[in-house]
């Protein structure tokens, strides 16, 4: 069956609810609602205080249909609304984004590669599995410190692990290293990608406050906020 996409604007928000319930009556199976002008939604960020910011009065609504032939938007559309509809190109979405995670080398003794694309040598991570493959601005430049002041080893914690990208190379840069997160899934994560490389890095939901032993290096690579709470 093929897909259908519809993009739809000016739409006013006053209108927005009531015109996604007549396209779903007409057969759509999603939405995707952006400011009008183009300019970046604003969101409330955990750290932020007061109330979120306004939505924009107007959207750019983008809507997918899986059918033989997509209904006449026309109908359902103010009349100062533009409809744009076009088939959607058939693609292995799977393969694509695979072949868009490519292999990132940080130093000549730190690669690190998904599992598909791993040679000798390479350091292992699963994307998709907690927060950092490598590919991150914040996250580079953790492995970029990492591999200029640490020192094989020394040992480390990794306060916040997500996906365990930081202790995991510094376990294979010669460091002895352990990791904390308060989620569960990031630890069930930093395990995962601990078994790839064979490695036995500890991680665990250890609150930072019960750790009594000191470490050479902490790497915290998390929001500004959390690091100044933790700081103590």
């Amino acid at each position: 069956m093929p897909w259908w996409e519809a993009r739809l604007a000016p739409i006013r928000r006053e209108v927005l609810d009531a015109l996604c319930a007549r396209l779903m009556e007409a057969g759509a199976s999603g939405f995707q609602e952006e400011p009008a002008d183009g300019t970046p939604l604003a969101y409330l960020q955990p750290w932020d205080d007061g109330l979120p910011p306004a939505p924009p009065e107007e959207v750019s609504l983008t809507v997918w249909f899986e059918c033989q032939h997509p209904p006449d938007l026309k109908d359902f559309v103010p009349a100062d609304a533009a409809v744009h509809v076009s088939a959607v190109e058939e693609h292995d979405w799977e393969q694509s984004w695979r072949d868009s995670v490519q292999s990132l080398a940080i130093s000549s003794s730190l690669t690190i590669s998904p599992p598909w694309a791993a040679q000798d040598g390479d350091l292992c991570i699963e994307p998709g599995l907690g927060f950092g493959t490598g590919e991150h601005p914040s996250t580079r430049g953790a492995l970029n410190a990492l591999v200029a002041e640490a020192n094989p080893g020394e040992s480390l914690l990794d306060v916040g692990c997500g996906s365990g990208i930081l202790a995991l190379a510094a376990t294979h840069l010669g460091l002895h290293a352990e990791g904390i997160d308060i989620a569960e899934d990031a630890i069930g994560s930093a395990r995962h990608n601990a078994g790839l490389n064979g490695m036995n890095v500890p991680f665990s939901t250890t609150p930072l406050h019960e750790f009594r032993r000191r470490f050479d290096v902490v790497v915290a690579n998390i929001h500004a906020e959390a690091i100044v709470e933790l700081w103590p």
